[in-house]
């Protein structure tokens, strides 16, 4: 079989083909035609969005109670997240999005362009979790994670997560530098 260069003319046979015969070939070569490398997929697919009111002082541990849905806080949440007050909480519309395929939480963070809109608050997390724990239909997962970036009191931003089981909501929070990621079908809130 002949060869030029590295290519059989079999291969080369196989590329015009691919590329959509000799005439494609005329147009590349005349700059008609263009060739790019495949771009990956979005990490997330957006799903919907949920308005949610303004809040004028929100205070975590009155807000972590059974009463709301909470069934279990993590050890990080408690140490990091229970902590927060927060004021003056404007109105926002969340936008929820699914996680297409694993990913580790900086990622998913800089997809969601965090550093630029914000995080979500965690008043308006808690809010959707305790209005879903009381039988309102809503944007959550009740059969898997759902995940928003919030502001701790320490300045930095955590990946505050939660599970619903028959008891309630299992809430923690992670550093964003976490070793594991999350699996696909994970739901994530932005601003």
């Amino acid at each position: 079989m002949r060869k030029y260069g590295k290519m059989t003319l079999d291969e080369i046979e196989a590329t015009i083909n691919k590329l959509g015969g000799p005439e494609a070939c005329r147009k590349l070569r005349s700059g008609e035609l263009t060739v790019s490398a495949p771009t990956t997929p979005p990490l997330l697919k957006v799903l919907d969005t949920v308005d949610l009111p303004a809040i004028s002082r929100f205070v975590a541990t009155d807000a972590c109670t059974k009463a709301n849905g909470i069934a279990w806080l993590g050890g990080n949440f408690r140490r990091v997240m229970l902590p927060l007050v927060e004021e003056n909480i404007a109105a926002a519309t969340l936008t929820i999005h699914e996680l297409v395929r694993g990913s580790r939480d900086l990622r998913i963070a800089a997809e969601l362009n965090v550093d630029d809109n914000g995080p979500v608050s965690l008043a308006h997390f808690l809010y959707l979790l305790s209005k879903q724990a009381k039988g309102e239909s809503g944007p959550l997962r009740a059969d898997g994670s759902n995940t928003a970036y919030v502001l701790g009191p320490d300045g930095n931003i955590w990946a505050v997560d939660a599970f619903l089981d028959s008891v309630g909501w299992y809430v923690d929070a992670d550093s964003l530098s976490r070793r594991h990621g999350w699996d696909a079908g994970g739901r994530f809130l932005s601003r």
